[in-house]
């Protein structure tokens, strides 16, 4: 074995976790990974029906069967039935939800379909139809009618797991907050505020977006603030999945303030990563040819090193660097697929270019653990080293 090989191996020490418990969830495009809150909104007063309640995070499955997963809670506080035939719930990123006998739980018991009586409730449930996105860092969600206008409009700062966002009742205009307890389908219970002073952001500041379909994963920020972040799945029509960097920005020493991105307006800034704060470097993609052999994201065979085929997921990143300044080093990532694999390129910072060098790279042998399996989640450990985790 090459001294090169010797640190590399040294480099990495990889510990299995077997976390039984863990259902791997993955949330694609603009949705879920990009809060979608958006800050030139506001929580809107509004008459007869209302959005009343509802369920940002989920405990569980975002996208569970009622009563698990998301929902919302609409409320007829006027004096006379309304059809509900066509309305829809629309979020800020785009995503619309119908209301209908599958999302529209005890739709069956109506008295009338889609009519929702004075002075009733009606729950709006997910129910893995993959549209209501609510997001856990802040929502701006709208309620419009069959002809597309606007009903209501409610925002919420970030989400407590399985906590419910109710209306400021100090306020009906402010970002919903938490609830003292879940009531889907009945009088809403008070509010706490959503935890200890503080501890909810006043406003989310949009700074990146990914193209159609990624992924938003690896989100690792190193001792001289180099932020590594990668593109995981996007729509390949328009870019392979990416493992990358934002160079020309320390993250470990932002400003107070960080210009706001504003949302992609054509197809371009909708199938590209663009930032408001530094420069985003492609390291690699799936497919690219490795210097040691094979390619990035290749998955290979453990008896004979077949290509098996080639991840489109790359996940958790960690850097091992090689010297005292931090310049030069290993970047591992980590490919979340059945079976996985962790990429190791070699990069060095090219001060004179303001960029990212790769000098070498290669696929790790895994197969003196068996290989791995939905490497997913990972960490440093307190000896410098990436530690990965499977999820079955």
């Amino acid at each position: 074995m090459s001294g090169r090989s010797r640190r590399a191996a040294a480099a990495l020490s990889l510990a299995i976790l077997v976390l039984t418990s863990l259902s791997p969830v993955l949330i694609d495009g603009l949705s879920e990974t990009t809060p979608s809150k958006d800050s030139s909104s506001r929580s809107t007063a509004c008459s007869a029906v209302c959005i009343n309640e509802m369920m940002p995070n989920a405990d569980g499955l975002d996208q569970g069967v009622f009563p698990n997963g998301e929902w919302v809670e609409l409320y007829n506080s006027g004096s006379v039935d309304v059809s509900l035939e066509n309305w829809t719930l629309e979020d800020v990123g785009g995503w619309i939800h119908p209301l209908d006998s599958g999302t529209w739980v005890g739709f069956d018991q109506l008295t009338a379909p889609y009519v929702l009586s004075a002075g009733t409730y009606a729950v709006i449930a997910e129910n893995e139809f993959g549209t209501l996105r609510l997001n856990n860092a802040g929502e701006t969600l709208h309620l419009k009618n069959a002809g597309g206008g606007l009903v209501h409009t409610v925002t919420s700062g970030e989400a407590s797991n399985g906590v419910s966002k109710i209306p400021n009742p100090s306020d009906a205009t402010a970002d919903w907050i938490d609830s003292e307890e879940n009531t889907p389908g009945a009088e809403n219970s008070e509010a706490t505020g959503g935890g200890e002073e503080g501890s909810t952001p006043i406003s989310l500041t949009r700074i990146m977006t990914m193209p159609f379909d990624a992924e938003v994963t690896g989100m690792y920020v190193d001792a001289n603030g180099n932020f590594f972040v990668n593109a995981m799945h996007p729509d390949d029509s328009y870019m392979d999945a990416t493992v990358g960097v934002v160079k020309s920005v320390d993250w470990n020493n932002l400003p107070d303030s960080i210009p706001e991105l504003a949302l992609p307006a054509d197809i371009a800034e909708r199938t590209s990563i663009r930032l408001s704060y530094g420069q985003y470097q492609h390291l690699i993609q799936n497919g690219d040819a490795l210097s040691e052999g094979g390619v990035a994201g290749g998955i290979y065979s453990a008896d004979d090193g077949e290509l098996l085929f080639v991840s489109e997921r790359p996940d958790f990143n960690a850097f091992v660097p090689l010297n005292p300044q931090g310049t030069r080093g290993y970047l591992y990532t980590t490919w979340e697929d059945r079976p996985a694999g962790i990429s190791q390129i070699l990069i060095e910072w090219n001060s004179a270019a303001s960029s990212w060098d790769v000098l070498g790279g290669m696929m790790r042998d895994l197969s003196a653990v068996n290989g791995g399996w939905v490497l997913c989640f990972g960490t440093m450990s307190p000896w410098g080293t990436p530690l990965a985790s499977e999820e079955l």
